[in-house]
């Protein structure tokens, strides 16, 4: 068996060095990703009314709705902004009724 040099003795001491620091981020990853996931924006999504309607509701004293109609998803199921879903149902009987 032959005797390494010095070269070859540095670039194995490297590789061990590499490898020990890739174990260390490996155990840090689902770490790592658990916190990306609490940093990450809120969740928003359109609401209801303007996709069935095509437009946002028009508000009484000059309220507008968030651009875009987009409402943040602070709990399951919520789909409608505040309001809208009154305001369509208003809507749907008035058409009814005429």
């Amino acid at each position: 068996m032959r005797k390494l040099t010095e070269y070859e003795q540095y670039l194995e001491e490297l590789i061990i060095e590499q490898k020990v620091q890739l174990d260390q981020y490996r155990s840090l990853e689902p770490l790592l990703d658990q916190l990306l996931k609490q940093m990450r924006e809120p969740e928003t999504v359109t609401c209801k009314y303007k996709l069935i309607n095509g437009h946002s509701r028009k508000q009484k004293n000059g309220k507008q709705c968030p651009p875009n109609c987009q409402i943040l998803v602070t709990r399951e199921g919520r789909q409608w902004g505040k309001g809208c879903q009154n305001a369509h149902w208003v809507q749907t009987k008035r058409k009814k009724d005429k």
